[in-house]
């Protein structure tokens, strides 16, 4: 070998030694390395932040591209254009063609489009063999050299945010290809107060045990034959769960089939749509049975009021009885004091479904394992189930 270009997005330790190999035989100024300096690089599994390192070390000159994702080889007069292979979805080792044979002007124009850089701007460039004839000729690109302080940039970004260990992160999506955890909750569908308290000063107006007995210093807000339940609903809901939904036990929540989720988002949809009917027609129905809880109260306070007014209604009429009109307005005005709005009675309605993925900790959890295995003993499942549990976390 005399002369080599590389350009990729990041390097193995495995393709680093290489190159440490054939530094001894092959002059420097014929060695090109030309990589991405984005440390997400390495996160994405496209190299190791060390093999870099290493050859830095031993004097290598290495340059930087940005957003760098194909990878061009040049040795000698031969060149190939390639694929290189993420680690974080695929392992190498399964990839049998992921690159062809290109010319060597072929792979120059490659290298130079990835610099932007015109063709009638192109200077010449020659690659000397050891002997100092000339192998090839092709046109320079002069990419920004990657530096000491980009190699301890990439290495602090790294150490706060450290690539997963692929292997697993491969085997997350695959076991995420089946499953995602999912939580339905229903919430806002019960009323706040369903009684109100009587202010003692209405009570203590009347020694009519009869009156105090029926008002029994709290008042029901909603009668008996109210149609304001929501177990419709969450009859609803409680039949998405156990149509969808499978638990993982009480700790990890349950999951939810992928296959599924479509359909049961929409389902979710669906009861959205109605809670938002039933929500419309609780309100509705509250502001029917405030108006007559307030009439009610009003009809047993303003003849009690009338024979034996308050003190504080007694030092503001001219009369030493109050008409009934200004009893009633007397009662409506205290009424209006305590006797709650809508607003306060009732939360928001709404259905939540929240959707998260597989990690590494539940590939591991002994129940996460046990609970698929039970819940889904009908389907084919063990195949991955096996291979993930086999997975040994360093």
């Amino acid at each position: 070998m005399d002369s080599a270009i590389y350009v990729a997005p990041g390097m193995s330790d495995e393709i680093a030694k290489v190159f440490i190999d054939i530094k001894v035989r092959v002059p420097s100024n014929n060695i090109k390395i030309i990589i991405d300096s984005n440390p997400q690089i390495n996160r994405l599994g496209y190299g190791d932040i060390n093999a870099i390192e290493l050859l830095m070390k031993e004097g290598f000159k290495i340059s930087k591209v940005d957003s760098l994702r194909i990878g061009v080889l040049i040795v000698d007069g031969s060149a190939w254009l390639y694929s290189p292979v993420p680690l974080i979805v695929e392992d190498e080792n399964d990839i049998k063609i992921n690159a062809i044979t290109v010319t060597f002007e072929q792979a120059f124009e490659l290298i130079d489009e990835i610099y932007e850089q015109k063709s009638e701007k192109n200077i010449q460039t020659t690659i000397f063999d050891t002997n100092q004839n000339v192998i090839q000729e092709g046109p320079v690109f002069s990419p920004e050299e990657y530096r000491k302080n980009d190699l301890d940039i990439a290495k602090k970004d790294l150490e706060v945010r450290p690539p997963k260990k692929f292997d697993l992160e491969r085997q997350v999506q695959v076991y995420t290809g089946y499953f995602q955890f999912v939580e339905l909750s229903l919430i806002g569908m019960g009323l706040r107060r369903m009684t109100i308290t009587i202010p003692s000063k209405l009570l203590a107006v009347s020694g009519d045990k009869v009156v105090q007995e029926k008002l029994k210093t709290t008042y029901k807000l909603i009668n008996e034959n109210s149609k304001l339940s929501g177990k419709d609903i969450e009859d609803k809901v409680a039949h998405l769960r156990k149509t969808y939904t499978r638990s993982m036990g009480k700790r990890l929540g349950s999951v939810i089939l992928l296959k599924n989720k479509e359909v049961f988002n929409q389902e979710v949809n669906k009861v959205r749509k109605e809670i938002i009917k039933f929500s419309d027609k609780v309100k509705t129905s509250l502001e029917n049975e405030l108006a007559y809880t307030k009439k009610e109260i009003s009809k047993i306070l303003v003849p009690v009021i009338m024979k034996n007014p308050p003190d504080d209604l007694k030092g503001i009429i001219t009369t030493n009885k109050p008409s009934k009109k200004i009893a009633s307005e007397y009662i409506d005005e205290e009424i209006s004091k305590f006797l709650p709005n809508v607003e306060d009675l009732i939360t928001e309605m709404e259905l939540q479904s929240d959707f998260k993925d597989i990690t590494y900790e539940m590939l591991n959890d002994p129940l996460f394992q046990e609970n698929i295995q039970k819940q889904f003993k009908f389907d084919n499942l063990d195949k991955p189930y096996k291979s993930f549990s086999a997975v040994k976390l360093q």
